[in-house]
């Protein structure tokens, strides 16, 4: 009788066994399913250009294996856009490793830490009717900006013979001894020179010791040709800044003027 239990114990084992073998297999091939075959095939072969020779693999999250080292990759903001003659163009961040959100996180919470600098990158690209990247150009988002976070990015149209001009909107994240802000963009990157068109806040956050996180949307306006007026909703405050249209506003600079 001992034997026919233990045998029975041994036969619940190995089910369970090849249960959790097949979940873990399903798991995985529905974790690369969930993004499309098309969307899917375009992210690995984006990989393959700017790391060629590069293992990826996606389960429980897609990673890539560089040398020995096996980091996840993530493509905030990531749009793709079928043309008339049944290719693809399209733009993304990519971003790898999971140190900037912890960074993030931690900062959020007012955990000192020593400043770190996180690389955001963006890619634009055009693909083959089977998402295999014919071109691609790649370029920092913002080099003066150690820790940014992209929401949003899309294509404004894709000229012939040149590459296009994308909207982007992103954070850029500014810790302080006894405070941490955000500053939210909405900009313009022209990817044939690689720099800004045009980039304007949506609003400042703010979350300080010993108090609530701060929401302050802003209002834009031109005082005249050369001069945008900020205005802090919540506040009733207004800060001016020398700028024609189209206007790169600085990260830094909104904030000194936005504090006083």
């Amino acid at each position: 009788m001992l034997s026919s239990r233990r045998a029975n114990v041994l036969a619940e084992i190995l089910v369970l066994m090849v249960v959790s073998h097949s979940a873990f297999g399903q798991t995985s091939h529905n974790h690369r399913a969930e993004f499309g075959e098309l969307r899917a095939t375009v992210m690995e072969s984006i990989i393959s250009r700017i790391h060629p020779g590069s293992r990826f693999q996606w389960d429980p999250d897609l990673r890539i294996q560089i040398g020995r080292r096996l980091r996840e990759v993530t493509f905030p903001g990531f749009t793709l856009i079928a043309t008339s003659d049944g290719r693809f163009e399209g733009a993304t961040g990519i971003e790898f490793g999971n140190d900037k959100e912890e960074f993030i996180h931690d900062e959020e919470h007012l955990k000192s830490a020593a400043p770190q600098k996180f690389a955001t990158d963006l890619v634009v690209f055009q693909t083959d009717a089977r998402g295999t990247v014919s071109q691609l150009k790649i370029f920092p988002l913002d080099p003066s900006d150690p820790l940014t976070k992209v929401k949003l990015i899309e294509v404004k149209g894709w000229p012939l013979n040149s590459w296009p001009a994308v909207r982007i909107q992103y954070v850029s994240h500014f810790t302080m001894p006894d405070s941490f802000t955000k500053i939210e963009w909405n900009a313009v990157f022209d990817t044939n020179n690689g720099r800004f068109v045009s980039r304007l806040p949506l609003g400042i956050t703010r979350t300080t010791k010993g108090g609530a996180e701060e929401i302050h949307p802003l209002a834009l306006s031109r005082k005249d040709p050369n001069t945008l007026r900020i205005s802090d909703e919540v506040a009733k405050t207004v800060s001016e800044q020398s700028c024609s249209d189209p206007c790169v506003v600085d990260g830094p600079t909104l904030l000194r003027q936005w504090a006083q």
